[in-house]
């Protein structure tokens, strides 16, 4: 059985994010290096963005 997620949402901090923009950007490339070596069908950062104090993500597995 194969099961396929795409999820689309945001995190919603308590301050706004710009001042830590590249510190998210290195995480979630970390995040999707690691996603990588857990096997070829794992989770993908399809695309993220920051809008202030949302961090909003789409994730696909």
């Amino acid at each position: 059985m194969e099961i396929r997620i795409d999820l689309k949402g945001f995190i919603e901090f308590s301050s706004d994010l710009s001042q830590v923009a590249q510190d998210i950007a290195d995480a979630l490339k970390e995040a999707g290096q690691a996603f990588k070596r857990a096997g070829e069908e794992g989770t993908e950062i399809e695309r993220y963005s920051i809008d202030g104090r949302r961090l909003r993500l789409e994730l696909r597995s």
